[in-house]
């Protein structure tokens, strides 16, 4: 009997970097599937996960919803295929600090008005 296939993800997954002073670097990046991101911390801290404000485990391996990041740069961190497609953003806080509350959704600060309809008729206006 054959094996299915490998489940696999496509896209690309952007990571992003939000609030507090600590140094995370890089602050905003693209990756592919399977290719590794690097986090460059100074000094150690924690690096939680947030996609569409909803803290998370966006990276394989990952447990309580943030990273362990070391001064200097970290081992090697693969996004979990189930993000890719998504935003990921990066909230550095100290050592054993509590979870922040989530970082602002862009989308949140989008204003305006969508008018729905068809553009009026000039012939019946005229009349």
């Amino acid at each position: 009997m054959a094996e299915p296939a490998p489940a696999t993800a496509s896209g690309s997954v952007t990571i992003t970097k939000a609030g507090s002073s600590y140094s995370v670097v890089p602050p905003s990046q693209s990756i592919t599937f399977n290719e590794p991101v690097y986090f460059t911390c100074n000094p150690a801290c924690w690096a939680w996960t947030f996609v569409g404000g909803i803290a998370v485990n966006a990276f394989q391996n990952q447990a309580s919803y943030y990273l362990a990041c070391p001064a200097g740069t970290g081992p090697a961190q693969y996004a979990a295929s189930q993000y890719y497609g998504d935003t990921i953003t990066v909230v550095p806080t100290n050592i054993g600090a509590p979870q922040p509350p989530p970082p602002p959704d862009p989308n949140d600060s989008v204003r305006g008005t969508i008018m729905v309809g068809s553009m009026p008729d000039k012939k019946k206006e005229e009349r």
